[in-house]
């Protein structure tokens, strides 16, 4: 606590600080505080007297690297505060309750009480002193097979039940700069300062608690309806949702044998040799193509100055007249399994909220920066019929292993190939002048070191070739990119790519893969210039898409838990 004084040693003013949390955001390590009051005396004004307070207390508690607060709007936004250095990170959305009864009573939220209230003139009340007073049980029945807002809000009326709504409230940071830490402190001027967007980038993903979510269809349908409301409004921008928890994986038997299966089958001891070309891109390395246990099959670089790196991989079947095709269903790898499940997410939300632009063509057609195996766009051309498929591949050897191996076919009944592979560096690939934009660019390109190069998520980049050339500067346009996570170099680049999405596209969300864990993985990114996905409007929220999308897909893995697991929506 610290306290300013005036001459006679009156308290005049009050702030109080949390003690110094170390928090990992992005890359770095952050010591960081929150201010958790502040007040100052009812008779006066005390000129200055937060900021010299804050000042006071960096003093003291040097190093400090960042101060949080927050501010409750139903006294008024944090504008203020931007006035002494600091600067909005999140604004929640207002929290939707009723009142009864001269009550005012919560539909969502922790320690509710649904006992039945009296109706209106009894006199009566329930004790409401022990946990926040909710709604009658068979209100909530009523609303659970409601699904839009206005069907809800006539519900609650019917039952004398009156909707209020709180102004929700404002997250702030003030990052401390060199400037502002103590000038005799050696120790002060060792570590970078922070600015705010660097501040603000390293907050991803959020660590702030999640919206408020209820499995009642129409307290849900409310919730949207007050989200899209405050997306539109000028705090809109600082809106974002976040799904921290764990995602449960309801996979088929199959897909869970698949992946079981590709574990099984005993590592590169047990390959056999199919096909060898010479890598284009190392003299010293060869592409190989080899088969194990099962008909699972590999595609990658060995030797040279790589060593060995895995493109990835396919499954063989073997066919009643005695051939062998390539199972397109199968995607043994969890990430590719991400990537497809947040295009069918993001496709399904995009039909199910038509913007002016939006593409009006009969097919739908992707690009792949980046072949690898194939997996992903066999996958996307056995699913959706009829669908366009172009590949960028650099390494020539690749683009023969997949003509000899049949990598270009989805099924045995297809004439042609659907998928069209091109030898060349994805960085300036352009579209074909008399060509459709793509509806979905899959961007998954890594170096002969397994990193991805920062050209490729480049503000530069992301604008001028992805969106503008593309996807055709359609706002209906999607970009779906894989990144590898684990330790500081790779937060700090995902980090650094979802600030220049952010600068190209409204709407950035990322997921990880249901298998990665804090020393790797992968993180899947979607962006899009469609509305804001957290604006969601009562009849399909992201969470509804996925549900959708699986139904229409039948797809035999889990696509909900795919695009809700750790979900980070800005």
């Amino acid at each position: 606590t610290d306290g300013k004084e005036d001459g006679a040693d009156d308290l005049v003013a009050v702030a109080t600080f949390s003690t110094k949390r170390k928090i990992v955001r992005g890359a770095r390590v952050t010591r960081s505080h929150e201010l958790i009051r502040f007040c100052s005396r009812a008779d006066g004004v005390v000129i200055g007297g937060i900021t010299k307070l804050i000042r006071t207390f960096i003093k003291e508690q040097e190093p400090v690297d960042d101060i949080i607060t927050v501010v409750d709007r139903d006294w008024g936004p944090g504008d203020g505060w931007h006035s002494i250095g600091f600067e909005t990170l999140h604004v929640s959305a207002p929290l939707f309750m009723v009142v009864k009864d001269g009550i005012r009573r919560h539909l969502v939220g922790a320690g509710i009480k649904n006992k039945d209230v009296p109706s209106s003139g009894s006199g009566k009340i329930n004790d409401i002193t022990t946990s926040r007073p909710g709604i009658e049980e068979h209100v909530l029945e009523e609303l659970a097979i409601l699904n839009t807002c206005q069907e809800s809000l006539h519900c609650l009326e019917h039952f004398e039940y009156y909707p209020v709504y709180d102004a929700g409230v404002e997250r702030l940071v003030m990052a401390v700069t060199n400037t502002q830490r103590v000038a005799s402190s050696s120790s002060a001027t060792e570590k970078k300062s922070s600015t705010f967007p660097e501040l603000k980038a390293d907050f991803v993903p959020s660590t702030y608690a999640a919206t408020y979510r209820t499995n009642n269809s129409g307290i849900s349908a409310i919730l949207g309806h007050v989200m899209a409301q405050t997306a539109a409004s000028l705090y809109g921008r600082y809106l974002s949702e976040v799904l921290t928890g764990r995602a449960k994986v309801n996979d088929s038997m199959t897909a869970q044998s698949d992946a079981d299966a590709w574990k099984a089958t005993g590592g590169a001891n047990s390959e056999t040799l199919v096909y060898k070309a010479r890598s284009s891109l190392d003299p010293f390395a060869s592409v190989e193509v080899k088969e194990r246990s099962g008909g699972w099959c590999t595609l990658g670089i060995v030797g040279g100055t790589t060593k060995s790196i895995r493109h990835g991989n396919f499954k063989v079947r073997e066919e009643v007249d005695g051939g062998r095709s390539i199972d397109s269903s199968v995607m043994a790898f969890e990430y590719l399994r991400s990537m497809a499940a947040m295009a069918l997410v993001g496709l399904e939300y995009r039909r199910a909220h038509p913007d002016d632009d939006d593409s009006t063509k009969a097919n739908l057609s992707c690009l792949y920066l980046g072949f690898g195996a194939g997996s992903l766009p066999r996958f996307m051309a056995s699913l959706i019929p009829k669908s366009q498929h172009v590949a960028i591949e650099l390494d020539e050897g690749v683009v023969s292993a997949a003509h000899q191996c049949r990598l270009l076919k989805h099924s045995l009944s297809s004439d042609t190939d659907p998928i069209e592979l091109q030898v060349g560096d994805a960085l300036t690939y352009k579209r074909p002048a008399n060509s459709d934009p793509f509806d979905i660019v899959f961007v998954d390109i890594f170096d002969d070191g397994n990193i991805l190069p920062p050209e490729f998520y480049s503000a530069e980049f992301l604008d001028s070739v992805v969106y503008q050339n593309h996807l055709g500067g359609r706002s209906s346009g999607i970009v779906i990119h894989n990144f590898h996570t684990g330790g500081k170099a790779l937060g700090s680049q995902l980090a650094d790519a979802i600030k220049n999405y952010r600068s190209v596209f409204s709407t950035t969300l990322t997921v990880e893969s249901v298998d990665s864990r804090h020393t790797g993985g992968n993180t899947i990114l979607l962006a899009t210039n469609k509305r804001r996905l957290d604006a969601s409007s009562e009849t399909l929220s992201w969470r509804l898409a996925g549900a959708m999308a699986q139904q229409l897909s039948a797809v035999n893995f889990d696509v909900i838990a795919r695009t809700t697991h750790k979900l980070w929506l800005s």
